[in-house]
């Protein structure tokens, strides 16, 4: 999921069925925004990652735009077992988002879901990031 510094959903992508609706996404961008700005106020600094009961998310965000790069996997997953691997995979999605889509049209996102939904395109498919 990337979303803007509001708590705005630019775009969302899930493997797993039960986490691709609207609803899922636009709460879990709620609650990360919540938690961020909790963390903020309290002077700790910026979340990058927490677990849920079969979850892992991680956080990063852009030093470029007002992005931040929510990735949610599976505890048992290969993935998340490598912090490093994490790390890098969310990188490239950020790389390659911020290179496919300039500055500008991300700053003057006017709020249509479907401005980013081609991006899926690099999450699946034989040019896919991985």
């Amino acid at each position: 999921m990337i979303i803007n510094r509001a708590g705005n959903i630019l775009f969302h992508f899930a493997s797993d069925s039960s986490v691709d609706s609207k609803n899922a996404c636009d709460l879990m961008a709620g609650f990360y925004k919540a938690v961020q700005q909790f963390s903020e106020c309290m002077d700790h600094g910026a979340i990058s990652a927490f677990h849920m009961a079969t979850k892992k998310v991680f956080i990063r965000d852009s030093s470029k735009l007002p992005l931040s790069y929510v990735l949610m996997v599976d505890q048992k997953s290969k993935l998340a077992a490598k912090p490093k691997k994490l790390e890098e995979f969310v990188t490239k999605i950020m790389t390659t988002f911020e290179t496919r889509y300039d500055a500008s049209r991300i700053q003057s996102w006017n709020g249509d879901i479907a401005a980013f939904c081609d991006f899926k395109d690099c999450l699946t498919g034989k040019n896919a990031i991985n």
